[in-house]
């Protein structure tokens, strides 16, 4: 048994067939572009600013994923050597800027999947907090930095590392420290003024999910059966289309959506 992972076998045994003909993951992504109205959750922010309870809208969309991945668990799988887990917890691996850098950082913020909206904006601006103050070395880091002083061997480091993943060998103190062993990814690009871009997902490591977050848009959207110009978040969403059916991401992404038009749902 892996130490980030429960073995499971799906429910039709064609769906556990799959991942040993297209065994990538490169293989197996799927794109799709969300557009969530922005009126719900500009309204929500303000009149939480009011109250003194302060609210991101990171933190809104993290919340909306924590719910959804409480509601419907086989969202939170992954594949490894062909073979379909369960994630034994919800991290995500956020993508932020250092501070008076062209670079970014990247690593887990672990989730309670009973945790309310303002628990999550605790966590995810201690998170920012932390990598956006003196820049400390991470674990990450560290962990990287001892691999990079070994350019000779690294190859063969890495090989051993992909190899002990495969076998689900591979120690808790490494799983622990890689951004790429996490239930999803997301970076922010409105920040940055920059569209919403489906980013690929990692061959290393068990991320099933990549979300970037796009700079506002107007768009139409149907209201009272009419189009009319809205203004949203559009996201840009890369998913592994082998850990669950299509219905049941249609009905993941349907909650998702849900709870972005109405975060006050994820307060309790």
């Amino acid at each position: 048994m892996r130490a980030d992972g429960k073995r499971v076998k799906a429910d039709d045994p064609i769906h556990d067939l799959v991942p040993y003909f297209m065994y990538r993951r490169c293989d197996s992504q799927v794109f799709l572009t969300l557009n969530f109205p922005l009126e719900p959750i500009h309204s929500y922010i303000v009149e939480k600013r009011k109250a003194g309870m302060p609210v991101s809208h990171m933190a809104i969309l993290i919340a909306a994923c924590v719910r959804t991945i409480r509601d419907y668990p086989e969202f939170n799988r992954f594949i490894m050597n062909s073979k379909l887990y369960d994630h034994t917890d919800f991290t995500i691996s956020l993508l932020i800027m250092r501070p008076g850098a062209d670079d970014s950082i990247m690593s887990k913020i672990l989730f309670d999947l009973n945790d309310n909206i303002f628990m999550v904006h605790k966590k995810v601006e201690a998170y920012i907090d932390e990598n956006r103050g003196p820049q400390e070395p991470t674990d990450t880091d560290n962990a990287i930095r001892t691999m990079m002083s070994m350019p000779v061997i690294l190859n063969g480091i890495m090989a051993l590392i992909r190899f002990l993943d495969r076998c689900g060998w591979l120690p808790k103190a490494l799983i622990d420290v890689s951004p790429f062993h996490a239930s999803m990814g997301i970076s922010n690009l409105a920040s940055l003024k920059t569209p919403s871009v489906f980013h690929h997902l990692y061959e290393m490591g068990t991320t099933s999910c990549f979300i970037v977050i796009g700079k506002e848009q107007i768009v139409p959207l149907e209201k009272d059966g009419v189009l009319v110009p809205v203004r949203t978040m559009p996201i840009g969403m890369t998913l592994d289309e082998r850990i669950c059916s299509g219905v049941y991401f249609t009905k993941c992404l349907d909650r998702l959506r849900h709870y972005m038009e109405h975060p006050a749902e994820m307060e309790q």
